[in-house]
């Protein structure tokens, strides 16, 4: 166990070949790192724990595990190589950059954080701002203050509430987005799309899948699927521009007409498209 006095929050950059991480943000004035195998009857494992480095130097935490195995021209893995679990508390609002091909568990309030796993799953509870990219692996986030950005090439997206702008795409997989305050862009291959609220534009394209806008309140939703329903539901208040249709499929509308709306009015532009599916545009 690595132990260290940080009164204020620190920026930590994390590098390992193969593990899991965990970090737990909490209100206290130290930092511990913890590393040890992921197998402990495993020599490699061991070694790869013993060898492991942890250094703090000017409110920088560098956690950096040892590499064994080489990458093959074609993109594979081979070697030996052990793998490593590693346990970091940190002050809340602390920075974490950290990469591998690892499962990353992040626990408490952090600030900004930037993690990259070639393949493993991603959990962050609460950030300032989060940038992260898996190649294989489900990501899932319960609040962002600021900017969210997200791509995994095979798995789900799931975010419960973002404050800035939202980029979420997989080439395979659902995508879930709860409260969003800022313009969110949503791609998926292969998944269904759904939003639970949205202040502003929200663009969302699936190729195959259903789209949902429980609620959105101003700007524009400019929603598209191949093959899947559309449906929105309009904020109470808030005229809408609709431009909707469905090539082998049903439209409708459960809004009320309405003329020209007034320079105080919040409007919304609805553009929706399925090629094999219905769309409904309703209340919220």
């Amino acid at each position: 166990m690595h132990t260290f006095a940080t009164p204020e929050p620190i920026s930590v950059a994390l590098d390992l070949e193969v593990g899991e991480v965990r970090v737990r943000a909490v209100d206290s004035a130290e930092t511990t790192v913890e590393v040890r195998p992921a197998n402990a009857a495993r020599d490699a494992d061991v070694r790869f724990a013993e060898e492991a480095r942890v250094d703090f130097t000017g409110g920088q935490l560098t956690v950096r595990g040892p590499r064994s195995r080489e990458m093959s021209p074609l993109g594979h893995w081979f070697g030996r190589g052990g793998a490593i679990d590693v346990v970091i508390t940190v002050p809340a609002g602390s920075r974490v950059n950290a990469r591998g091909l690892a499962e990353f568990h992040c626990e408490g309030r952090l600030g900004d954080c930037r993690i990259t796993s070639g393949t493993g799953g991603v959990h962050v509870d609460r950030a300032d701002g989060l940038r992260v990219r898996t190649d294989d692996g489900d990501v899932s986030v319960n609040a962002v203050a600021g900017p969210v950005e997200v791509f995994t090439a095979h798995g789900e997206i799931r975010v419960g509430s973002a404050g800035g702008p939202v980029s979420l795409k997989t080439d395979h997989g659902d995508i879930a987005l709860g409260a969003v305050s800022g313009d969110a862009r949503l791609v998926t291959a292969h998944g269904d799309i759904t939003v639970d609220s949205a202040d502003t534009d929200v663009t969302a394209r699936t190729s195959s899948g259903r789209v949902r806008v429980a609620s959105v309140a101003s700007g524009t939703a400019d929603l598209e699927t191949g093959d899947g329903d559309i449906e929105v539901g309009v904020a109470k208040g808030t005229a809408a521009w609709l431009d909707v249709s469905s090539e082998y499929g049903h439209v409708r509308s459960d809004l009320d007409p309405a003329g020209t709306p007034d320079g105080d009015e919040a409007v919304v532009r609805v553009r929706a498209r399925t090629q094999h599916g219905d769309a409904v545009i309703r209340h919220a």
